[in-house]
């Protein structure tokens, strides 16, 4: 029995409408439960690493913010201490962003983290555009996948509850 590829819900095979959310149904409207589970689960895992990637980037960029409110001064005084400082915070931000997006995982660990960490990434380009060196940024994945696996890996010395679903 074939199923809505918009709802899941099963319709009957010479159907032209999907009766329970009227969305149109191709002529060849033979999808399956399990393909309608595979869409829906990969939309699911999409906006979730979506979500974890701005908890990652909005870690960091207040901890820039903070950096920069508090130490400005140090800035134009002594600019490798302020450096240093920003890039030192910011890998602890990151860090607890991955600690964080890693208790709220469930499945393929390692492989969501590595997604996120692929995500966040690109958002450092403001720092180009800002005045970065592009080979520091480019070469920043290296740092962004080690506070990944610290943070992950910090998550996974805490055991997990068990909930009614799993």
């Amino acid at each position: 029995m074939p199923y809505c590829s918009s709802c899941g819900s099963e319709v009957n095979e010479q159907a032209i409408v999907c009766v329970k959310c009227g969305v149109g149904l191709p002529k060849s409207s033979t999808n399956t439960l399990r393909d309608v589970e595979i869409t829906a689960s990969f939309q699911i895992k999409t906006i979730a690493i979506l979500i974890d990637t701005l908890i990652v980037y909005a870690l960091t960029f207040v901890n820039g913010f903070l950096v920069g409110a508090f130490f400005h001064g140090e800035s134009v005084n002594n600019p490798d201490f302020f450096n240093s400082l920003l890039g030192i915070s910011a890998c602890f931000m990151q860090i607890l962003g991955f600690f964080i997006v890693g208790m709220r995982n469930k499945g393929k660990y390692w492989l969501h983290l590595f997604l996120v960490a692929l995500c966040v990434w690109p958002t450092g380009l403001i720092n180009v555009y800002n005045g970065q060196e592009f080979s520091i940024w480019f070469f920043g994945i290296i740092i962004i996948v080690i506070c990944m696996g610290v943070g992950g890996g910090l998550r996974l010395l805490i055991p997990r509850k068990p909930t009614f679903q799993e």
